[in-house]
C-alpha cells in the first residue's frame, strides 16, 4: 500500500514513480504504523465498550437474559437440594472466550517467532 502510495504521488508522474520506486522501493515508516494500530485500537475499544446498547434491548427483547438466568437458578437449585452430578447448565461463553485467548496467545507467539 505505502509502494503504491508512493508511486501514485510521485511528483513526475506513475511512470517516473515506478521507476524510481522499483530502485528504492518505499517503506512505511514505524510512525504511521503505530498510528494507524493505535487508531484501530482505540476505535474497537469504544465499539465494544457501547456494543451492549444494542444486544441488550435485543436480548431482553428476545429473553435471552431471562431464560439463562432461569436456567442457572434452576441447575443451582438442584444441585444444592438433591446430590446429583449432572447438571442441566453448561456456561459455553467462557469456554468460547478462553479458545479465542488460545489462539489469540498462539497466533501472537507465532508471529514473535516469525520476525
Amino acid at each position: 500500500m505505502a509502494q503504491n502510495a508512493a508511486v501514485a504521488s510521485f511528483p513526475l508522474g506513475a511512470g517516473a514513480g515506478g521507476l524510481w520506486y522499483g530502485l528504492f522501493p518505499a517503506a512505511v515508516s514505524p510512525v504511521l504504523v503505530g498510528g494507524v494500530t493505535g487508531g484501530l485500537l482505540a476505535a474497537t475499544s469504544v465499539a465494544s465498550a457501547f456494543a451492549g446498547i444494542i444486544a441488550d434491548p435485543i436480548q431482553k427483547g428476545l429473553g435471552l437474559h431471562h431464560r439463562r438466568l432461569h436456567r442457572l437458578i434452576d441447575a443451582v437449585e438442584k444441585q444444592w437440594n438433591a446430590e446429583h452430578e449432572d447438571a442441566d447448565f453448561v456456561a459455553y461463553d467462557p469456554y468460547a472466550a478462553r479458545l479465542m485467548d488460545v489462539f489469540d496467545i498462539l497466533s501472537s507467539a507465532y508471529r514473535i517467532a516469525k520476525a
